[in-house]
């Protein structure tokens, strides 16, 4: 009896959901399983990362999750030997954004006073394919609990892993919060701006704030703007020859202009792209075809 529910458990976690509905012999080795083993309450919940399902997480919106982790094991957790290879045991939720994010995780509410990782896996089972953060707190949460920021994260699926070591056992609250990266509000990549459609006898203007920018993918090395100062991008496009102007008319402080650079290396071509650098923080830019 004891070898067929062995037998039968091992298929119970092969197939994860499995009923105790075929013959009276393997329901009798169900219920022998379920005393000798106290089968994990992993079955109804996210003990394995393969048991969830990321859920989207979109810019400005917030996730909130529950769940019990009471039961959770460390088997399949993480490949052996890599970062979140503790031995502890641990349970899952997943997001998914499709664009750069940042991602504020809150055990606000949760009682007891969970511990937190402060990794995100990427892969499932967890290699050494993880995000870390050094910016985790106890404090903004008022009952102790932790919060946990990601910042900069690049679109795609993360795997939380939520901590089932001793004293942190039973239900929580978590809550999975997402806001637009700071770098895609202030085109701090030249790819980030949209050229806009700059007519002859027209005008462009352009409002934006460049505090935060860096100086990361500006340049190729060696080149005219490759002088180490971060920059901020607008751009617009033009379909003839024109004769253009670009005013700073308003902004305060005054801007210390540099300069205006084309995309094509052929100064009569009549269709060009542009890309104004700013080396200001707020900034009104109005640019003027004739």
């Amino acid at each position: 009896g004891l070898v067929v529910a062995r037998q039968f458990w091992h298929s119970m976690k092969d197939r994860q959901h499995m009923t105790c509905s075929h013959s009276i012999r393997k329901a009798n080795a169900v219920l022998v399983a379920c005393v000798l083993f106290a089968v994990p309450s992993a079955f109804a919940g996210n003990d394995h990362c393969d048991q969830v399902t990321p859920q989207a997480l979109a810019v400005g919106s917030t996730l909130n999750l529950t769940g019990s982790n009471s039961g959770a094991t460390s088997t399949g957790d993480v490949v052996a030997g890599t970062t979140l290879d503790d031995g502890q045991p641990k349970f899952w939720e997943a997001f998914t954004t499709t664009t750069c994010t940042n991602v504020v995780l809150s055990f606000c509410g949760t009682s007891p006073v969970f511990g937190a990782y402060t990794y995100l896996a990427t892969t499932c089972p967890a290699n050494n394919a993880v995000v870390n953060t050094p910016l985790a707190d106890n404090t903004t949460c008022a009952d102790g609990n932790w919060t946990v920021p990601f910042n900069e994260l690049p679109a795609g699926t993360y795997y939380i892993p939520i901590y089932s070591g001793p004293g942190s056992v039973g239900t929580y609250q978590l809550a999975v919060s997402a806001s637009a990266c700071a770098s895609d509000l202030l085109h701090d990549h030249c790819d980030q701006s949209v050229p806009q459609a700059l007519a002859v006898g027209s005008s462009v203007t352009f409002i934006g704030n460049n505090t935060g920018a860096t100086t990361n993918g500006d340049a190729v090395a060696g080149t005219a703007f490759d002088n180490g100062q971060p920059i901020v991008w607008e751009s617009f496009t033009t379909t003839t020859c024109a004769n253009v102007t670009v005013s700073y008319c308003g902004t305060s402080p005054s801007p210390s202009f540099h300069s205006i650079r084309h995309w094509s290396p052929h100064a009569r071509r009549a269709t060009r792209s542009w890309a104004i650098r700013p080396s200001i923080r707020p900034h009104v830019r109005t640019v003027i075809g004739s």
